[in-house]
């Protein structure tokens, strides 16, 4: 490497070292016949080979890596990623994906058995803040001995203001006409939402089968979750039977089952009938109420029918 190196400094070194040669003065002739005497003398010369000097023929010195420098640029090496690896994203390395495909495993492992024995998570479901008292049940309506008005409901498990006349308007009444014995509240479907009203409806039918249509009906109001998205699928509305402590062999047969859901249609073909268009709507007597009025606007209306009432089963045939 060295040689092939001097050669091209040297040429360029002697080049800038040494001084240009001085031709010898000629004397004046006459014609070219001194010119070719010149030629011919300076061709007869031979000519020395330029040599170059010691420092310029002594290589560059070589300098010498310490014991502590070579391990250094070993290790460099060594760490020097190979050409055209790229760094893997942390998440595509083994460990991880390793760990990641546990834990799915896992939670598949642990869904299946829970299924498999027939236990459902009740865990995510809402307890209703103001439970209809067991003293008041009478099937599907709340009554104390023999009420002498009755206010029928019209209303759908997933509408919101049917759930603000249950969880709010109703235990009030309860509290000041229902355990008094002046007044009977009489609930009927009117399923119009979508589908998880008719399978609420249903549902609430089939507790009601085990004498549990209230709690059941409380749970439902507890737990909307809007319309239609998913808040009354079949596996929430069986965790619903389990808390309010249904037998769940009959529960789960009667969902599955023609007489419920025609039951339900049935009651909301009755509202249609009434000109019920919206829910909930309320008949109390021969007055019908649309919406959720204020308590003393309602409690008046009741107050007033009392004053003139006889006993009846139910203000709507």
């Amino acid at each position: 490497m060295i040689l092939s190196i001097i050669p091209a400094v040297h040429c360029v070194a002697v080049a800038r070292l040494m001084p240009p040669s001085r031709a010898a003065p000629r004397s004046p002739r006459n014609g070219d016949n001194g010119t070719a005497v010149e030629r011919s003398r300076a061709s007869a010369e031979p000519r020395r080979p330029e040599v170059p000097t010691l420092s310029q023929q002594r290589p560059a010195p070589v300098q010498k890596q310490t014991r502590r420098e070579r391990r250094e640029a070993e290790r460099r090496g060594q760490r020097r990623p190979a050409a055209g690896s790229a760094g893997r994203p942390f998440w595509q390395s083994p460990m991880v994906l390793l760990t990641g495909g546990a834990v799915v495993l896992a939670v598949v492992v642990i869904a299946f058995a829970m299924f498999s024995t027939g236990q459902i998570s009740t865990s995510d479901l809402r307890t209703p803040t103001n439970p209809t008292p067991e003293s008041v049940w009478d099937g599907r309506a709340v009554a104390s001995g023999d009420a002498p008005l009755t206010l029928t409901v019209y209303s759908d498990f997933q509408c919101p203001a049917c759930d603000s006349f249950a969880t709010e308007t109703a235990p009030q009444l309860v509290t000041d006409y229902v355990e008094p014995g002046k007044l009977r509240i009489l609930y009927k479907d009117y399923s119009f939402i979508g589908p998880e009203s008719f399978d609420a409806a249903v549902a609430a039918r089939c507790a009601g089968d085990q004498g549990l249509f209230w709690p059941y009906h409380d749970y439902l109001f507890a737990n909307q979750k809007g319309e239609n998205k998913g808040a009354f699928d079949r596996n929430r509305l069986i965790a619903m039977g389990e808390a309010v402590g249904v037998d769940q062999a009959p529960f789960q047969a009667c969902l599955d089952t023609q007489p419920p859901l025609d039951a339900t249609k049935a009651e909301t073909a009755e509202g249609v009938a009434l000109a019920v268009t919206s829910t909930p709507t309320m008949f109390l007597g021969d007055q019908k109420i649309v919406g959720v009025p204020a308590y003393e606007a309602l409690a008046g209306a009741i107050d007033a029918a009392l004053a003139g009432a006889s006993p009846s089963p139910s203000a709507v045939p």
